[in-house]
């Protein structure tokens, strides 16, 4: 069995056992503990910089504990705080199919115009109106396979710190540190302008 745990305390869990017809409850209990894990440094004071170019820093991330850990640098400070991108990402993506939709539907009327016009009398009125109809069908299922899968994904993947202005580069962005080493962390700074820029 696996479980994510997120502060330190003793967890129990009741399992069902099942065995051909026979059930038996199990009991599974386990302790968490803080992880002897560190930053070589808290604060990173990037140099002055041109535009164009870029300084690099390093920080270590310090396993002195004795199990292996995995880390990635997240876009949110938080589990609340994620959740809130995740859902406004979600928002964005189901406000783009909606306008794909409606884009859609509006062509669909456009192509049954210019078809009643184009059409003469040898065509079937009411086999034009299925094949556009099926036509548009097979579209829109498309569309929706499209931003199903991109929602999955987005419901799925790690939210990781990405900056949109390409100001600062954190790698690599994930990983595993065994017990008793480091990783090392390139941070990259690269202005596109003249000002003091902080990072979020």
């Amino acid at each position: 069995a696996e479980s994510d745990v997120y502060k330190r305390q003793v967890y129990k869990e009741k399992m069902i056992l099942c065995y051909d017809t026979l059930e038996a409850e199990v009991l599974v209990k386990g302790e968490s503990i803080d992880s002897e894990v560190l930053l070589s440094k808290q604060t990173l004071r990037m140099k002055p910089t041109y535009v164009g170019l870029t300084e690099c820093d390093f920080v270590e991330i310090i396993n002195n504990s004795n199990v292996p850990i995995d880390f990635s640098w997240r876009s949110a400070s938080s589990e609340k705080d994620e959740k809130e991108k995740r859902d406004k990402i979600l928002r964005n993506l189901e406000a783009e199919e909606a306008t794909e939709r409606v884009v859609l539907e509006e062509a669909q009327f456009d192509e049954s115009e210019e078809e009643s016009l184009d059409s003469d009398d040898s065509y079937d009125a009411d086999e034009l109106t299925k094949k556009r109809e099926r036509k548009a069908k097979k579209k829109k299922d498309i569309v929706a396979r499209n931003y199903e899968s991109m929602k999955a994904n987005v419901a799925q993947e790690i939210l990781h710190f990405n900056d949109d202005n390409e100001t600062y580069k954190i790698e690599p962005q994930s990983g595993k540190i065994w017990p008793k080493t480091k990783a090392l962390i390139s941070v990259s700074f690269s202005p596109k302008m003249a000002c003091e820029i902080p990072i979020e």
